[in-house]
């Protein structure tokens, strides 16, 4: 458990180092008492388009990390000296950074309690097995290899669809760039970051709600913790560890805080290029390369505020904002840019069409299950009239807050951008998985406005007492569907557990080298999570699986070894007899 606790504080610190200089010496001044909470995401953004372009350049994680450290070091001694530091010694950090802690507590909860040791856990999906074997790939191999096939290496089948199909590499990238400075595999630190980056997204929501609020609110930090930290809908796709959505998440949100503040400061410089386009710039180019599909949810917006405030006010100043910082998305890495839009197409035709999703069904959600009110996954589906009658109230609230914000014209580009993909998912083209995404990728905006519009309403009330009780009522409706949630992963978490990491003994043992089978080669598909990370920990080894079974049908004569699990030698009426074991632990036996 201890370790768990090392790793965090471990992790944390080399965002905020990686980060902190860059931050400094860049931070535009209307932002630099919010920038201390914006530190670790501009090095989250540094080391993956840093790594992403050093690997174009065929230079692998485990060289590239020293020259981003170094260059880390450098920026933070040049902050230093030009005695541009970060303020962050006040009440509302601390107070923030107590909800942090909290957050990071009640989400690993199960990893601390249940499981005792860093690894990967998970409601059931199966991301980890795309993220983690191109984590581990990257630190000694760039994104141009990967994609050429092996005979006997299943586990290369992840790391080619996903550097060469999907062209995702910032998030395994990042996993690398951690993995390699703290001497680890992948695997033990996926749970750790995924938590992290999701924790590290509310001070960033707090940070737009108070910049969005016409008026200041003791109250807006609760009510933001509450609706977005404690948010079941989030927290059930955290639970199910979609990695690279959560670190897009919390780089969307400083994309808009950083837009929205451009677009305040009535300073800054139309003609040259300055220090908001280029945070902006450099947060897009990552976005292409951590979550290319999901930059049309930026940009879009975007482009629809450069066109409204055009038409509305006759002033192309948006516009001029928008055209400098795509130039320089472009020029920071115009191959990430470009397979970002390949990406989007393909995404947006694949979500037009019906097709198996291969996930349980989630009900469409409604505005009290987008604000985590009511448990989405694990409490009773509301029939439609309740969800009108509920949705009622919180879409006033919604509105108080559009009302009582800055710049209503680019919140309303916001939504008037997102809401075809509601209504496209949801009745022209229904697919509900497809529009649970959505909700969650953009659920942020909806927290910080229902936080605007509940101040709003509470200042309103001059009864303290009655205040007190609408707090503490939002706030148990949300712990408690949280807590539903968390019970879930409690129970029911699938887990990287000391007999999967066992077979690392197997795979280091040099003296075996012919290939062989797994069991369920022989005894069927009986427990996915386990075949592949078997594959995982096997990776240095020759073997056969379901998984590569048909392609390797030819090569099959000679091999007469079987692994399987000593407790499970028996499936179905078929039994594994072993005549001859040449290798064995607590665990697990390799024999004929």
């Amino acid at each position: 458990m201890i370790e768990i606790f090392i790793l965090i504080l471990k992790i944390i610190a080399l965002l905020f180092f990686v980060g902190y200089g860059f931050t400094a010496l860049l931070i535009p001044k209307n932002l630099k008492s919010d920038a201390i909470w914006c530190t670790p995401w501009f090095g989250t953004i540094l080391i993956a388009i840093l790594s992403v372009i050093f690997s174009l350049a065929k230079i692998p994680v485990a060289q590239s990390a020293y020259l981003i450290l170094s260059l880390s070091g450098i920026l933070f001694l040049a902050g230093l000296i030009a005695r541009k530091t970060l303020p962050f010694f006040t009440k509302e950090f601390l107070f923030i950074t107590l909800l942090v802690g909290f957050t990071l507590l009640f989400n690993l909860f199960p990893l601390l309690a249940r499981v005792g040791f860093p690894t990967t856990i998970s409601l059931g999906n199966l991301d980890p097995l795309s993220y983690t074997p191109v984590g581990d790939f990257l630190i000694h191999h760039t994104v141009f290899e990967g994609g050429t096939f092996e005979h006997y290496k299943p586990y290369l089948w992840a790391t080619g669809d996903l550097i060469h199909a999907g062209f995702r590499w910032g998030p395994p990238i990042i996993l690398s760039f951690f993995a390699y400075i703290l001497d680890l595999k992948s695997y033990q630190i996926y749970s750790l970051l995924i938590t992290i980056f999701f924790t590290l997204s509310f001070p960033l929501v707090y940070i737009l709600a108070k910049r969005l609020s016409v008026k200041q609110n003791v109250n807006l930090i609760s009510l933001t913790f509450m609706t977005f930290s404690l948010n079941a809908t989030l927290l059930y796709m955290l639970y199910n560890v979609f990695y690279a959505q959560f670190i897009f998440t919390g780089i969307f949100i400083l994309v808009i805080i950083l837009f929205h503040t451009y677009i305040s400061d009535e300073k800054s410089n139309l003609k040259n290029f300055n220090s908001y386009d280029l945070l902006i710039a450099l947060s897009l180019s990552a976005l292409t390369t951590v979550y290319p599909e999901g930059i049309i949810f930026v940009i879009f917006p975007l482009l629809i505020f450069g066109v409204f405030s055009f038409f509305r006010h006759k002033n192309s100043t948006a516009l001029l904002y928008l055209l400098k910082i795509f130039l320089l998305t472009l020029v920071i890495n115009p191959v990430t840019t470009g397979t970002a839009m390949t990406q989007n197409i393909n995404t947006i035709i694949s979500s037009t069409k019906t097709a198996w999703i291969g996930w349980e069904y989630i009900p469409y959600a409604a505005p009290l299950d987008i604000m985590g009110f009511y448990n989405l996954y694990h409490y009773k589906d509301l029939p439609f009239f309740l969800d009108i009658i509920f949705g009622l109230p919180i879409a006033v609230i919604w509105l108080l807050g559009i009302i009582n914000s800055r710049k209503k014209l680019f919140i309303l580009s916001l939504l008037f951008a997102w809401i075809p993909f509601y209504v496209g998912l949801r009745w022209i083209f229904p697919n509900f998985f497809s529009y649970h995404r959505v909700i969650t990728y953009t659920l942020f905006l909806y927290a910080a406005l229902f936080s605007i519009g509940m101040c709003v309403f509470l200042s309103s009330i001059k009864n303290r007492f009655i205040k007190s009780i609408g707090i503490a009522l939002l706030l148990f409706l949300s712990f408690r569907s949280a807590q539903r949630t968390l019970y879930q992963l409690y129970w029911h978490a699938q887990v990287v557990d000391k007999s999967l990491i066992s077979l690392t003994q197997l795979n280091n043992n040099k003296e075996i080298t012919q290939p062989f089978f797994t069991s369920d080669v022989y005894l069927g598909e009986y427990h996915l999570w386990k075949r592949l990370w078997r594959e995982y920990f096997l990776m240095d080894k020759n073997i056969v699986t379901l998984q590569n079974l048909v392609t390797e049908k030819n090569n099959l004569q000679d091999i007469s070894l079987v692994l399987a699990e000593k407790n499970y030698l028996e499936r179905e009426g078929k039994k594994l007899i072993y005549t001859n074991k040449i290798w064995e632990n607590e665990y697990y036996q390799l024999g004929e």
